[in-house]
């Protein structure tokens, strides 16, 4: 039997219908908050989709789309790491920001596309890393998903429509999504809600969450969306 094929940098993945204790039911952990939140029921469930590859013998080819996101170093270095994954390139489609990318010394040694097309187009590249600049990381991922590639992308997921697009396209053409709670898998947070659900906790009428950064001067108007920090790590806390 072939071996499970899993996102790089990842081991909270699998395929729909696993039962791994540690899997997520990719886009229906998503889905859930989603109907609970807004009501709006997402279509049927599919079959299980299939690996990211046909070959599972062969490296996963991905690109980079985006290294505007404070969360790209790591995303980088995640797949760098894994044997099984061929980094075909980093794509930052503002002539700023990649200059400012290249500075940087995560980034440093890797190549570099030109445009977006060089990866969008390319049948052999079955999947991008999408880590733009927050709050713009859904147009770059639904233009992947429009090119028919395997999508793992930062928050937030994007406007309400964009959303159901991506979601509803990639159950059509059985493709994978993937974003990232890093708070929702954390062992130390699964096991406090266990014990919730076990009764050990007595009758809990109160949650208090705190949860903070530090960022550079530059980086705390938070322009590109209203909330500030609250909207960038609230969502964490409430999830």
């Amino acid at each position: 039997m072939a071996p499970e094929r899993r996102w790089p940098g990842s081991s909270d993945v699998d395929e729909r219908g696993g039962d791994s204790a540690r899997g997520v039911r990719l886009l229906a952990c998503v889905e859930r908050s989603m109907e609970r939140s807004t009501g709006y029921v997402m279509t049927e469930i599919q079959p299980p989709r299939p690996p990211l590859t046909e070959d599972p013998t062969r490296r996963l080819r991905l690109a980079l789309y985006g290294t505007a996101h404070s969360h790209a170093p790591g995303k980088l270095r995640a797949l760098l790491e894994r044997p099984d994954v061929e980094l075909v390139g980093i794509c930052e489609p503002d002539p700023q920001q990649r200059e400012r990318a290249r500075e940087n010394p995560a980034f440093a040694g890797l190549r570099w596309l030109e445009s977006p097309e060089e990866f969008l187009s390319d049948p052999a590249v079955v999947a991008a890393c999408v880590e733009g600049a927050e709050g713009k990381c859904a147009a770059l991922a639904r233009e992947c998903i429009a090119a028919g590639k395997h999508v793992w992308y930062d928050k937030p997921a994007g406007d309400w429509e964009t959303f159901r697009w991506m979601v509803e396209t990639a159950r059509r053409r059985r493709l994978h999504i993937q974003m990232g709670y890093m708070l929702r898998y954390s062992t130390a947070f699964r096991q406090i809600s266990a014990w919730q659900r076990a009764g050990l906790l007595g009758d809990l009428f109160a949650v208090r969450g705190h949860m903070s950064t530090s960022s550079a001067p530059a980086a705390r108007g938070r322009e590109g969306y209203p909330g500030g920090i609250a909207f960038q790590l609230s969502p964490h806390i409430i999830d």
